[in-house]
């Protein structure tokens, strides 16, 4: 890389991947394990990231209706249990932001996670601690 400055005896800023590989694309090379970056592998990775973002919606869609529920508990539980719901509620939604962000799969069990934790609050309270509607 030439400039119009002069470098005053430092190197030229060269990019890092111009100098090493990266160091886990090294570590497999040295390893033997270089079936994901040989092209004709059939462990290549695919791109999938419509399915990622398909199932970021689909779960945040999911939350939401979660969420209707979380609301309406106040129709059953005490005002601390409603307070207690709600921040575990933003917990999850935060949580399966995260894992959207991130591309995983497991953001289709957030609402799932989401819909058990307030089946089972809601009975135990109404069970064992006595609320009614």
């Amino acid at each position: 890389m030439t400039t119009i400055w002069p470098t005053l005896g430092r190197p030229t800023c060269i990019a890092p991947q111009e100098r090493h590989p990266p160091l886990y694309l090294a570590n497999r090379q040295r390893l033997g394990h270089n079936a994901a970056m040989n092209a004709s592998s059939p462990l290549q990775h695919r791109d999938d990231r419509g399915l990622r973002i398909a199932a970021a919606v689909v779960a945040a869609v999911g939350m939401l209706e979660v969420g209707v529920f979380y609301l309406a508990a106040g129709l059953v539980a005490p005002a601390w249990a409603i307070v207690v719901l709600w921040i575990v509620w933003l917990a999850l939604a935060a949580y399966g932001l995260r894992l959207a962000r991130a591309g995983s799969y497991l953001v289709l069990a957030v609402p799932v996670l989401a819909g058990v934790i307030w089946y089972l609050a809601l009975t135990t309270g109404e069970r064992v601690l006595g609320w009614q509607a």
